[in-house]
């Protein structure tokens, strides 16, 4: 699942993303990365506003809602593996021209009175 997040945000321990290059870089003291390119994050570590994450499995609860919207805009690139270590970096910029989010419903509460009457 992408998010673009609207707020701070702290990733607990345990959760695995796809990041990009400068995401990597700026936060890899923090990443233990598999053979895929997953980076799971070791210790928590924040994201600003304007940034797309790429969460693969479950986003955890402890992320509060309002903090962030599902994205559906271009995909998070991968790193791509360097062939040499004096290889020049190069960071992806953040695509935020072509973001669509998901609107989201409001709720509606019904009240123990409106509960009794339709029941």
């Amino acid at each position: 699942m992408k998010i673009l997040v609207e707020q701070k945000i702290l990733v607990p321990a345990g959760v695995r993303l796809l990041l990009n290059d400068e995401q990597l870089d700026a936060r890899r003291h923090n990443l233990a990365i598999d053979d895929e390119g997953v980076a799971m994050v070791t210790t928590p570590m924040e994201f600003k506003a304007g940034e797309v994450l790429e969460v693969v499995g479950e986003l955890p609860i402890a992320i509060p809602a309002a903090h962030y919207d599902i994205y559906e805009g271009e995909p998070v690139k991968q790193p791509a593996k360097a062939k040499a270590k004096d290889k020049a970096k190069t960071s992806q910029p953040i695509l935020l021209a072509k973001k669509k989010l998901i609107p989201r419903q409001p709720i509606t509460l019904a009240t123990n009175q409106e509960l009794n009457n339709h029941g």
